[in-house]
Parts: C-alpha cells; sequence; structure tokens
C-alpha cells in the first residue's frame, strides 16, 4: 500500500535526545561562565592584596620621605635656617635629637 508514513516515535527521541544534549550544553557552558567570573574575581582580589600589601610595605619609606620634605621645606623657610643646619650638623656630637 503506497502513501506518506511518518514516524512520530523517531521525532520525540530526537527531541529527547536534543533537549538532554542542550541542556547538558547549557549546563556545561553556564559551569565555564561560572569559573571565568570565579576566576577573575579570585585574581581582581590578589591584586588588590598585592598593591594593598606593596603599599604596607612602602609606608614608612614614603612617611620618611614625606617628613624629610617637609622638614628641608620648613628648614629652608624658616629664619633661623644657619641654627637649624648647625645643629644637624653637631647632633651627633652632642645628642640633641
Amino acid at each position: 500500500m503506497g502513501g506518506f508514513f511518518f514516524d512520530f516515535s523517531s521525532v520525540v527521541s530526537y527531541f529527547i535526545f536534543f533537549s538532554i544534549f542542550l541542556f547538558i550544553i547549557l549546563i556545561l557552558f553556564t559551569l565555564f561562565i561560572f569559573f571565568i567570573i570565579l576566576f577573575l574575581l579570585f585574581t581582581f582580589f590578589l591584586l588588590i592584596l598585592f598593591f594593598f600589601l606593596l603599599f604596607i610595605h612602602f609606608l614608612p619609606l614614603f612617611l620618611l620621605l614625606v617628613f624629610l620634605i617637609l622638614l628641608i621645606f620648613l628648614l629652608f623657610h624658616s629664619p633661623h635656617f644657619p641654627l637649624f643646619l648647625f645643629i644637624l650638623y653637631f647632633s651627633h656630637f652632642f645628642n640633641f635629637l
């Protein structure tokens, strides 16, 4: 008997197979995006930690530099600048500072 016969069971099985396949692809893509975001956050955290520790490490040097710049500025703008120079020069003899 001739005629057109369409097998709906194969369509259903293909639909089930491709829906499971697409679901697995979606889960893998979501996990991939999640781990990329996690990696970027961890890298950003490490970068912040690194610069914070670098800042803490060089903070005494930075404060010393600021203190010396202020000291030089105040000494050069003081009317008693030669006296300050004298005290600084002979301070290791007299233990003034």
